[in-house]
């Protein structure tokens, strides 16, 4: 990558309330309204207090691609480039909420692919967070954040 293409990653807009947005897709991500902290894949059966460790690589990979997100969304280093992959997260968990409040049968079938957290109220926060992960995509992650020192190092 060049120059520019690195400083248009890392460049952000001085705008306050981007902080707040970062830490609510960061949460979302990870603990949404829960106790526990829930995954978005089946490894973890909804009834078990405690996760088993993932049975393939495929959920090793994206459980660590979950916690990756989330953790660059709290700390505010390379949103741009984690928000695509936080979407599509919250995007797949907000419609497995919904088909997980549509009927018992449509979410024992989603509970063997992915593990629903809650229900259309859920689905509605994720959606949320998927709103302010697009924002944040578009206008870089704020004042506060390890993206806007970087650049204010490298590119100023």
């Amino acid at each position: 990558m060049s120059r520019s293409e690195w400083a248009s990653l890392l460049a952000s807009e001085p705008l306050n309330w981007m902080l707040g947005g970062r830490i609510a897709v960061a949460l979302a991500l990870l603990y949404p309204l829960e106790s526990r902290m829930a995954h978005l894949l089946s490894a973890c059966p909804s009834d078990a207090m405690v996760c088993p460790a993932a049975s393939t690589p495929i959920q090793i990979l994206l459980t660590f691609l979950e916690l990756l997100c989330a953790s660059s969304f709290a700390a505010g280093a390379f949103t741009r480039v984690f928000a695509f992959p936080a979407m599509v997260l919250l995007a797949v968990k907000a419609v497995s909420d919904l088909a997980a409040s549509a009927n018992a049968e449509l979410s024992a079938t989603i509970d063997r692919f992915v593990h629903p957290s809650g229900d259309w109220a859920f689905a509605a926060m994720h959606l949320g967070a998927l709103s302010l992960a697009w924002d944040l995509r578009r206008v870089g992650s704020g004042r506060w954040s390890v993206d806007r020192w970087l650049f204010s190092r490298w590119f100023v």
